[in-house]
């Protein structure tokens, strides 16, 4: 739930991982923070491979403030300012891998993996967080 502070919204530069990099989380720290990458990466800790508590952490040490963390259910209740994680499906089954994280701004969702990677199937919002106020 966006707290209306003068600093928000902002447009998102939209910024993107490696093709093969496990990133997402850390690139969408970035977009959400307006920081670089590099910069998203040393806050959260972690060079690849992340937690929601990660990426929590990375934007607290970054002035920002997020929400819990919840389940959302066959992508209801997705905030209008937070980041998401995504479980792939294929087949109508889940795919048994990590899940890749997004994030949403003002309804829009961003997604860090460059446009044309060629592996994007379909995905469920499986859980998330919003992005509360920015210092």
């Amino acid at each position: 739930l966006w707290q209306g502070l003068s600093t928000m919204p902002r447009d998102i530069t939209p910024l993107y991982q490696g093709a093969y990099e496990k990133t997402c989380g850390q690139t969408c720290v970035a977009m959400a923070a307006g920081v670089s990458r590099e910069a998203a990466i040393a806050a959260v800790g972690m060079p690849a491979g992340t937690w929601g508590a990660d990426l929590k952490r990375g934007l607290a040490k970054l002035g920002i403030r997020t929400g819990k963390t919840r389940t959302l259910r066959h992508n209801a209740g997705a905030p209008q300012f937070g980041i998401v994680n995504i479980n792939y499906r294929v087949n109508r089954r889940k795919v048994r891998r990590p899940g890749h994280w997004l994030l949403v701004w003002e309804g829009m969702i961003y997604d860090p993996l460059p446009p044309d990677h060629e592996w994007r199937p379909p995905g469920e919002f499986i859980s998330g967080f919003d992005i509360l106020d920015i210092d």
